[in-house]
């Protein structure tokens, strides 16, 4: 939030809501999903999939009808399909630690991102473990999937 503050003109407007509530009239909304840092066993899952908690605050910002930018921090591929339908653009920012005014400098154009992935993207669950050249290879971002300018 503040790198996002840091980013706009004093004249540009920036609100908080945690719940996706109240944003009905704003230009676009930036919703933040995903995980919290963790470290070790303490990040272990048995389920990879976004949070139904994350998911509503999505729907809720969309069936206001603003354009909707989704930031997802992780530090492993989740399963995002429900949330990428939803979202008019999309980033994986994984973990920055203190450099959130770096995702900032994407949003806002000041840098092109950019970026491949070295890894499969799985589209479920029943994906995991997903490598390139798996018999049946169907990932929802396949190896080397990504942006440059």
């Amino acid at each position: 939030l503040g790198a996002i503050r840091n980013a706009v003109s004093k004249e540009t407007q920036v609100t908080y809501t945690a719940d996706g509530s109240g944003v009905a009239g704003a230009d676009v909304a930036v919703v933040v999903v995903g995980e919290t840092p963790y470290a070790e066993m303490m990040g272990d899952a048995e389920d990879l999939t976004l949070s139904e908690q994350d998911l509503a605050v999505i729907k809720k910002v969309k069936q206001a009808g603003v354009p909707t930018v989704v930031v997802l921090f992780s530090g492993r591929p989740l399963i995002i399909n429900d949330g990428l339908e939803l979202a008019d653009a999309f980033i994986a920012a994984w973990l920055p630690g203190t450099e959130g005014q770096g995702i900032a400098d994407v949003l806002f154009g000041d840098y092109k991102p950019i970026g491949k992935l070295s890894f499969s993207w799985p589209r479920s669950m029943d994906q995991i473990p997903i490598n390139y050249g798996d018999k049946e290879y169907s990932p929802l971002f396949p190896f080397g999937f990504g942006l440059s300018f």
